[in-house]
């Protein structure tokens, strides 16, 4: 699989990273074991925290969102974090 795009919507005290259905579908096609999730939502406050003490919370955020692990991964080349609205890239994996 080449990219996956992970939409991430700010919320009022917060954030969700989603993947549309389309991505979901094709993820439990390519991926039968995969148990992807829609949506995730992070308070500001816990990803501030996470931020400050591990590093940054995305790259902790998308094996979780996409229900994949260990080899699975490997086999996406890209992952974008992405504001849907502006189609503006705020996070890549692998870092472009």
């Amino acid at each position: 699989m080449d990219t996956v795009r992970i939409h991430v919507n700010q919320q009022l005290d917060g954030v969700t990273f989603s993947l549309p259905l389309a991505v979901r579908q094709t993820l439990r096609r390519e991926f039968p074991d995969a148990n992807p999730l829609g949506s995730l939502y992070v308070k500001y406050d816990t990803q501030t925290d996470f931020d400050a003490y591990h590093g940054l919370i995305e790259p902790q955020i998308y094996p979780v969102l996409l229900g994949l692990s260990g080899s699975d991964l490997k086999k996406i080349n890209h992952i974008l974090f992405v504001n849907p609205v502006t189609n503006q890239t705020i996070y890549a994996y692998p870092h472009e």
